[in-house]
């Protein structure tokens, strides 16, 4: 069986929703809070609608799957809707309701009063004088007059998650989700799935059973296996999902990680989980190798931010490795420097000393990295760096900060020569940038 669906997931699919007392939160609709702390008292009821809308009449509704959580005892989703084919349940117009003028309304393509209700404040402000504030009153204003017209149209279910839509025929199908709470609890609301015609096994009985069960209790029953057997369908459809890191739900990455082979620590950032999977293959002939470690800290660290940027691009990394993953240098805003042992001739006998500092107790590696905005980055840090070594190689890492100092940072005559100084009167500090080389009878400079 073929359905057609319209889900509502993200952010952007609630700002379809109009209610009271809710907010939307993470992806999901929840009661609203005092400054989004949930310790603090909230609202302990609130109520959301929303129209779907199957774009053609007289259609049969067939389903309405909600995925929600009720985090405490007192949580409650109530559910109702119906079904209609009126585009517009308002006996008065539009403008009369809402207060906006038809110009206003016009202009930011609204018609209905779902689409008013389900536009965003500026979409209006932008094409009129009204001041945002009193587009939100007339939003409400619409939402107390459509209450008011459907009223006596609901139909309650006591399910509140997998709900087989009856007596539900026409091109709207409304939904009306009542959120109940405590002050400090609230229900959540993950997402909600619409899905049309109604198609059950009534069609494969003889004709007897389906001119009888027409509309009935056995549709309804048969509709039951048929919902079962459709989920069963599509999961098969949608199965090569599970197995692409760009489509795969989140939930199921540590399934796909640990099917890869791949160590992929939770505290990671979820795109930077799926390019450390999609790039898997690539990877793999590069492990143990520094420019192994330096691809998978550069992938790491471009998903996150720094605690401050440097003040020099001198331990930034620019480049990419022409081997392994492909991993974009250039998005990476930490330092990052992996500096061996062998290398320490190569730098020069005026910083081998002072370079040689991080390898007193034996070790082969050391990476130069940093700054951390918060202690668990560095701590992913050393476990990337404890996985992608050799058992055999010893390591540290320095955390780098926005400190430059001398003898430390950099070696004069190595790796920094001193800037030509100029003179300018009142901006030159003695001893800094100017000093007194000669003084003549009868003239005389202030330094400050």
């Amino acid at each position: 069986m073929e359905f057609a669906q319209r889900t509502t997931l993200t952010a952007v699919d609630w700002q379809q929703w109009a209610g009271r007392n809710v907010t939307v939160r993470e992806g999901g609709i929840e009661l609203a809070r005092e400054s989004g702390d949930a310790n603090k008292g909230g609202a302990t009821g609130g109520v959301v609608y929303r129209r779907f809308d199957a774009e053609s009449e007289a259609v049969q509704w067939h389903r309405l799957v909600i995925d929600h959580q009720q985090s405490a005892a007192g949580t409650q989703l109530r559910v109702a809707y119906f079904a209609s084919d009126e585009p517009n349940q308002l006996e008065e117009q539009l403008a009369v309701v809402s207060g906006l003028s038809e110009t206003a309304l016009q202009a930011a393509q609204i018609e209905t009063a779902w689409d008013l209700l389900a536009a965003e404040p500026t979409e209006i402000t932008e094409h009129s004088e009204y001041a945002p504030v009193y587009v939100q009153q007339a939003q409400e204003r619409v939402l107390a007059a459509v209450e008011t017209e459907a009223e006596n149209q609901w139909k309650t279910v006591d399910a509140a998650d997998d709900i087989l839509l009856s007596a539900a025929r026409g091109r709207y199908l409304t939904v009306r989700l009542e959120l109940v709470g405590t002050q400090q609890a609230s229900p959540r609301i993950e997402s909600v799935q619409a899905s049309w015609p109604r198609q059950s096994y009534l069609q494969y009985l003889p004709e007897i059973y389906q001119k009888q069960g027409k509309d009935d209790v056995l549709e309804q029953f048969l509709a039951v296996f048929g919902t079962l057997f459709t989920d069963l369908e599509r999961e098969i459809q949608t199965a090569t999902e599970l197995f692409d890191p760009d489509a795969v739900p989140a939930e199921a990455l540590p399934w796909l990680a640990e099917w890869l082979g791949v160590e992929t620590p939770a505290e990671w950032p979820t795109p930077a989980i799926r390019d450390r999977l999609a790039a898997a293959p690539d990877h793999q002939p590069t492990r143990g190798t520094k420019d192994g470690l330096r691809n998978m800290l550069g992938l790491y660290l471009s998903h996150i931010e720094p605690a401050e940027p440097l003040d020099s691009d001198r331990l930034v990394p620019s480049e990419n490795t022409l081997v392994g993953m492909n991993v974009d240098m250039d998005r990476v805003e930490h330092g990052l420097w992996i500096l061996e042992d062998a290398e320490l001739d190569e730098i020069g006998p005026a910083a081998t000393a002072a370079y040689s500092r991080p390898f007193s107790d034996g070790e082969s590696v050391v990476v130069y990295m940093g700054p951390f905005a918060e202690p668990a980055h560095k701590q992913a840090v050393e476990e990337i760096i404890e996985t992608e070594t050799p058992a055999h190689i010893t390591h540290r890492l320095v955390e780098l900060d926005t400190t430059w100092r001398l003898g430390v940072d950099g070696f004069l005559g190595e790796t920094s020569q001193l800037a030509e100084s100029g003179f300018e009167l009142g901006g030159t500090r003695l001893g800094s940038t100017a000093e007194i080389t000669e003084i003549r009878s009868g003239s005389m400079a202030e330094l400050d």
